[in-house]
């Protein structure tokens, strides 16, 4: 670690009846004594969800995991859809379903024109979006949604898949955007808040993971806020700044060491500057491949909202950005020593 400041086979469909109490996902698949975590993808039918999908498959072939790909759509969707359709009025659940098949076999072409030899897992649910991807996301490695654009106004009035999943998650959730339809070269970029070393543990973690699985460098940034809490200096002349960024610097040093030391194999740079959160990460990701952030999830509208700094990084991020909920399990717990990736195959990217 170097520290520097600065064979194809596809499951049948799972079609779960709505009726149905949730039930574990299928793609945690156990070969022998090992437990297998997809990389699970939503997918609706949109050229965005195409190609989060194909981007997803890039990740999953380089973590050595299947792919999972879900479709939901409630009884009310169903019912809707039929209801506007003359010429189906009589398919209440032949038609949304042949429909949802559709969808999965567009996805899993795509995918497979990429990767041909990746396993496939699929999964056509009655749940609703956010559901369907929480509940296969309990065993999964992490979630990807395609995600377009997250606005301020639809998380406080309606939300969206992207930021309900985010916030039930047990797993990373990766909110994709941007032109790649493959993991690149670039570095991942982690926001790490030094007040809040829980939340930053599992970014990090996910940060490392994801930069030694795909051999690139990772930069660590934190964000000096000018604003200070009651009782300190309030008056700009009278702050060291200075000391408080060296301060800062080190006690981030501090934080990322405890998991750099896992992945020796990953360069890391640490970055600290002045400002809000939110903007300090953005900068730094203006040549990033993807952004990893943590979430409080503090309760009520904080955890609707996964905290200013996450919704603000999703909001305005043009690259994937990676959500790890609070409630995450830290990915260290289940490694001992050395975490790094052993004997990688090579994988040619998507044509």
């Amino acid at each position: 670690m170097a520290l520097v400041d600065r064979g194809e086979r596809e499951n049948p469909v799972l079609h779960r009846d709505s009726a149905t109490a949730a039930q574990p996902i299928r793609g945690a698949i156990v070969s022998g004594e090992q437990q297998q975590r997809p990389v699970v993808v939503g997918v609706d039918g949109t050229d965005e969800a195409i190609t989060a999908a194909r981007w997803a498959a890039g990740l999953a072939v380089w973590h050595g995991e299947p792919l999972h790909l879900v479709h939901a759509m409630t009884g009310v969707d169903e019912a809707l859809l039929v209801a506007t359709n003359a010429d189906h009025a009589d398919d209440v659940g032949d038609y949304p379903r042949a429909l949802g098949q559709a969808v999965l076999d567009r996805a899993s072409a795509a995918v497979h024109a990429d990767f041909p030899t990746l396993r496939i897992t699929r999964t056509l649910s009655h749940d609703s979006p956010r559901d369907a991807l929480v509940e296969c996301g309990r065993h999964a490695r992490m979630v990807v949604t395609a995600c377009a654009d997250v606005s301020p106004q639809g998380a406080l009035l309606v939300g969206s898949t992207t930021l309900a999943v985010a916030t039930h998650a047990a797993c990373p959730v990766v909110a994709w955007r941007g032109q790649a339809v493959a993991p690149n070269d670039r570095p991942v970029v982690v926001g790490v808040d030094v007040d809040d070393e829980r939340s930053s543990r599992g970014a990090l973690a996910t940060a490392f993971e994801l930069a030694d699985c795909l051999g690139v460098g990772v930069v660590a940034v934190h964000a000096v806020s000018a604003r200070r809490t009651l009782g300190e200096v309030d008056i700009p002349i009278l702050i060291d700044w200075n000391a408080i960024k060296d301060e800062a610097r080190q006690r981030l040093l501090d934080i990322v060491a405890l998991t750099s030391d896992r992945w020796p194999n990953v360069t890391v740079s640490c970055a600290v500057e002045m400002g809000r959160a939110n903007r300090v990460i953005l900068s730094q990701a203006a040549d990033a491949q993807l952004v990893v952030v943590g979430s409080r999830g503090r309760g009520g509208l904080a955890s609707v909202l996964l905290g200013s700094t996450s919704l603000g990084v999703l909001h305005h991020a043009t690259v994937p950005v990676v959500v790890c909920p609070a409630r995450m399990a830290d990915p260290l717990s289940e490694h001992s020593g050395s975490a790094s990736t052993p004997g990688r195959e090579s994988v040619a990217s998507p044509r």
